[in-house]
């Protein structure tokens, strides 16, 4: 958050650190709370070959370029 505000010559001071926190953990708590979204590709009516397929160009880029994925 810092650097954003610091990009856009705004002043992330002490109270704004401090606010920026508590909404982080306020969001932590909640997701916590929350049930987990459960996503499959059945769900889409998609295979898993369907969907590497249809990434297969960008895969190759990946590879090619050696972007680091986390």
């Amino acid at each position: 958050m810092a650097d954003i505000y610091r990009h856009f010559g705004w002043v992330f001071d002490d109270e704004t650190r401090a606010r920026t926190e508590r909404w982080q953990d306020l969001q932590a708590e909640r997701r916590q709370a929350q049930p987990r979204h459960r996503y499959s590709l059945a769900r889409y009516g998609l295979t898993a070959p369907q969907v590497d397929a249809a990434f297969a160009r960008y895969a190759e880029f990946v590879r090619a370029n050696k972007v680091r994925l986390k």
